[in-house]
């Protein structure tokens, strides 16, 4: 699973998307050293790889269309669709802005590299 959280940047179009790799099968939960990349609509966003907790963290321009896809084991990865963070930058009525947290189930379904979609 990823525990995944967008938070505007006040005053900016960046964002801010922190998120957790878990799996819950095992008792000790967090999975380190997992590579995750940020792609945009037209180009790489960012890569990264999660900390011993499993957790990792982007800052980028809201857009459109954004994925996460993240290595669940060899040569295998799961490709999610990132909710719209041109739709997080929008304000509350009160001019709050508002943060967004979700959270993805990331079973494996024997797909390589070949992106599987959530």
């Amino acid at each position: 699973m990823a525990d995944l959280s967008l938070e505007p940047h006040t005053g900016s179009q960046r964002i801010t998307l922190v998120g957790q790799v878990l799996d819950r099968s095992r008792p000790d939960p967090q999975l380190g050293s997992v590579p995750v990349v940020l792609h945009g609509q037209t180009a790489l966003l960012g890569v990264a790889k999660t900390n011993e907790f499993g957790e990792f963290h982007f800052d980028f321009d809201a857009e459109q269309g954004v994925t996460l896809e993240i290595g669940v084991r060899g040569n295998h990865w799961v490709l999610l669709d990132v909710p719209d963070t041109k739709e997080t930058m929008a304000e509350t009525p009160d001019g709050i802005s508002r943060k967004l947290r979700t959270q993805k189930d990331l079973r494996h379904r024997g797909k390589r590299r070949g992106r599987e979609r959530r």
